[in-house]
């Protein structure tokens, strides 16, 4: 093919995308991309179209990018980067590769219209051009005429209103209402300084013009460097009693923003005081009491609101934020969460949207339950719903990569969070969720840099601790891993998984008994912990106690028969007492319950090829081999099992 993603072709052969994912995950496992492979541009091309047919976006833009590199007039690169980029909602990358391919065909009048509907859809001026250029080659169709004149409307009515209002301020420039008009208009087309400009003649005339500090505070909150302006603006519009709740919220985060936490607590608390029944603010200063790790009062907060405020949906969706949180922090160490709390969580949300259908938020919250509960399908209709409702939040997509990890699409979990990246720059769930995928790629370095960077921001946050701590065991950082266990029994003394953390750290670095002794502590406080009897048994055996190991370990199979970790570390005690039978069952028994678990497939392997047992050791190697087709032991032990079986039958 020509390697473009534009042009419908027939149905893929499923053999062919079969054999290109498999290349594909070899490639991301050793982490080469197009240009360490020393590709041709038609190479990199055809790499990047079947990589879009195997549903990986990401990859298939690294492979065009490439192509566009080794040539950069080439068009069917940059229509395939422009789909690409379309499709995951870069609008900025999007309006570049159209402009590319406009530079190589600039008659193109398809390209044209949609450069034109682009510019619209950012609020660019520029689309007059591109129908200037269609009417000029006589391909304009009334759609396109219908969108200039749209335009010229838009813009005209603007600068129609400004003249007027200008014409009025010349012949009354004290005129308060002009100047305000004046402000807003040049905020319309997009012009601050203009409008600040109009709001100090409005302040000059009037210091207790409210309106006016509620406008200058909207212009200067999105400027780093004029937040503590913005700060003084939105104080003076709330005292004035402009702006509405709105204001009051904006005063909080640019008091937030500045350091002065106590302060934007304050404030909210002070506008909740005059205004109890309000939903909007008690919410608000919930959530700020929850994220500041006080839950109880923000329970409490809720819980004190007067009826009339739990009609409207805000107040029943925070309710669900708190106790989806204590789901969190109730994990066990399975990373089961407590399905009662998971139940009144989704009480709250389903209440939420009975006061507003279309309360996104509580669709969103919802689909998050469903998710953690593995109800899969109900969690995308959920998530598809919070999506039509919130079309540009990032948290979306971010919760739509979890539920691609929970299904094992590792790269569309990547797609979707890259996706939010792009439009999300500040939220501390973008980083955590890619280091997850990092984590989940093999990308050990890249993953801890990314739980490090929230973790920095937010140290109190518990599962980028506890994936950290996961990475950390894979690396052999085990002292550092340590850490985080104890400042997460420090500060979290509840949270049952990060104990079986600091036991699995004390193991690797053989402290067998103070391993014993937080497992032990574990089990005091979840009795039916069949993760953590295993873990008691591995450390008993490790003391020389394998006799004492048996009772948990059975005692775990117990529990949960399907817990294919438990037969595995039975099998290996087993092994120790010497009965190879017993062992061989336990290690077919986790097989059974992990068709993946190699550890358990090379023992069984091995068991047979030492016995000798030939025809079962060649089948045994296969099956290794069907788990990971590069083991070079198991593929020489196959050849070695496969031989030993002819000269046996020669020889009869």
């Amino acid at each position: 093919t020509e390697g473009d993603i534009s042009k419908g072709e027939a149905e893929d052969d499923p053999a062919r995308l079969a054999l290109a994912e498999r290349l594909h995950e070899i490639l991301t496992r050793l982490e080469l991309g197009p240009r360490d492979l020393g590709l041709t541009e038609l190479e990199c091309r055809r790499l990047g179209h079947i990589a879009y047919k195997c549903g990986s976006n990401l990859w298939s833009r690294v492979c065009y990018t490439e192509a566009v590199r080794l040539a950069p007039g080439q068009p069917i690169s940059h229509r395939s980067l422009a789909q690409l980029h379309c499709e995951s909602g870069d609008k900025v990358a999007y309006r570049q590769h159209l402009e590319a391919l406009l530079d190589i065909t600039p008659d193109d009048p398809e390209l044209l219209r949609q450069h034109a509907h682009l510019l619209v859809s950012t609020g660019d001026k520029g689309a007059e051009k591109d129908i200037i250029r269609l009417e000029a080659l006589g391909l304009d169709t009334p759609a396109d005429r219908n969108l200039v004149s749209g335009l010229k409307a838009r813009a005209g009515e603007v600068d129609a209103a400004l003249a007027a209002v200008d014409n009025a301020l010349e012949s009354h420039p004290d005129q308060i209402d002009d100047w305000m008009r004046k402000a807003g208009l040049h905020q319309q087309r997009g012009e601050k300084d203009a409008a600040l400009d109009s709001i100090d003649e409005v302040l000059d005339r009037d210091r207790q013009h409210g309106p006016a500090w509620a406008l200058r505070a909207h212009l200067l909150e999105s400027s780093p460097d004029q937040t503590s302006a913005a700060l003084k603006a939105a104080v003076h519009a709330v005292a004035l009693g402009s702006g509405g709740i709105e204001m009051i919220l904006l005063k909080a985060d640019l008091l937030e923003r500045l350091g002065r936490v106590g302060d934007a607590e304050d404030s909210l608390q002070s506008a909740l005081d005059n205004k109890p029944e309000n939903p909007i603010l008690r919410a608000e200063l919930a959530l700020f009491q929850h994220q500041s790790g006080r839950r109880e009062e923000a329970l409490s907060l809720l819980e004190d609101a007067p009826p009339a405020a739990w009609k409207s949906p805000e107040l029943h969706v925070q309710k669900g934020r708190l106790l989806l949180a204590d789901a969190d922090r109730r994990r066990d160490g399975t990373g089961e969460r407590d399905r009662e709390l998971l139940a009144d969580a989704f009480d709250s949300f389903e209440s939420a949207l009975a006061s507003d259908r279309e309360c996104g938020v509580a669709w969103l919250g919802r689909a998050r339950i469903q998710r953690q509960m593995a109800e899969v399908e109900e969690a995308e209709i959920s998530l598809n719903r919070a999506r039509r409702l919130l079309p540009d939040e990032p948290l979306v997509s971010a919760e739509a990569a979890l539920l691609a990890l929970d299904l094992n699409d590792v790269e569309g979990a990547a797609r979707l969070i890259d996706e939010a990246d792009v439009r999300e720059r500040e939220s501390l769930v973008i980083p955590y969720v890619k280091g997850i995928v990092a984590a989940r790629r093999g990308q050990l370095d890249e993953s801890r840099k990314l739980f490090d960077e929230v973790l920095f921001e937010d140290p109190q946050h518990v599962r980028a601790r506890l994936n950290r701590i996961s990475v950390l065991l894979l690396q052999d950082e085990f002292q550092l891993a340590l850490d985080d266990c104890d400042f997460l029994r420090s500060n979290v003394p509840g949270l049952e998984l990060a104990r079986l953390r600091r036991a699995e750290v004390l193991m690797q670095l053989a402290q067998w008994k103070e391993a014993e002794d937080e497992i032990q502590a574990l089990l005091e406080l979840r009795p039916e912990h069949s993760l953590a009897y295993a873990r008691l048994g591995a450390c008993l055996t490790a003391q020389g106690r394998a006799e004492e190991a048996v009772e948990p370990l059975n005692r775990a199979l117990n529990i949960d028969p399907g817990f294919s970790e438990g037969w595995y570390q039975r099998a290996m005690l087993y092994l120790e007492f010497g009965e190879a039978d017993a062992a061989l069952a336990d290690f077919e028994s986790c097989v059974l319950t992990d068709a993946q678990h190699l550890d358990a497939l090379l023992r069984i392997a091995a068991i047979y090829h030492e016995r000798g047992d030939s025809h079962a050791a060649e089948r045994s190697w296969r099956r290794v081999l069907d788990v990971d087709p590069d083991h070079r032991i198991a593929r020489r032990r196959m050849e070695q099992a496969r031989m030993d079986e002819v000269k046996v039958a020669t020889s009869t």
